[in-house]
């Protein structure tokens, strides 16, 4: 299933010639860059996202490369209406679940002796679609499209590669707050 579906850019809003067509152009250069026809809506589904935060799914360095090339797609796209305030706002409450996850116990088999990040976590969900109504803006609904079921695939299954998969979101989501500034992101 197609979580989020992305196409060149409308840039008829740029009034000068000169700066329209120098738009057009970085968008005709990153579509080629990422391997798809400008002309071609770009699909991210449910496999890709499992490829990039599930381990074992594909190899790791497999995993690594779509997680770059994904960000950077992602990151260019949410650049365009999506503030660095709005994002940030999100990966902070992510990064205070990061440190609380640092400073919780690690049992022998690898799982947390608190739930208390986990259920923090899977909270996030609810915050991301109050921000998502809240913000009306299209950046905040398409961070979510990507967000609430990578949250979703590390809290749901095997207790024991949670960390793992945690990590992943993280990067995944670093990445993405990455692209998104390199880009122009505000």
């Amino acid at each position: 299933m197609n979580l989020i579906t992305f196409r060149f850019p409308d840039l008829s809003y740029i009034k000068k010639d000169s700066e329209r067509e120098n738009k057009e152009k970085t968008w005709q250069d990153r579509f080629r860059t990422w391997g798809f026809n400008p002309t071609a809506s770009i699909n991210f589904d449910d496999q890709t996202l499992q490829s990039v935060i599930l381990p074992g799914v594909i190899p790791d360095d497999e995993s690594a490369k779509l997680l770059v090339k994904w960000a950077d797609i992602l990151g260019a796209f949410l650049a365009e209406n999506l503030t660095t305030s709005q994002i940030r706002a999100i990966f902070g409450e992510v990064r205070q679940i990061q440190g609380q996850l640092r400073v919780s116990q690690v049992s022998n088999d690898g799982t947390f002796n608190s739930e208390k990040p986990w259920t923090r976590l899977r909270l996030l969900i609810p915050k991301m679609q109050y921000r998502k109504e809240k913000e009306k803006g299209q950046g905040v609904k398409n961070l979510v499209k990507v967000l609430e079921p990578a949250v979703k695939l590390v809290v749901d299954g095997d207790s024991s590669k949670r960390a793992e998969r945690f990590e992943r979101f993280v990067n995944f989501f670093e990445a993405i707050l990455a692209y998104h500034k390199a880009y122009g992101g505000n």
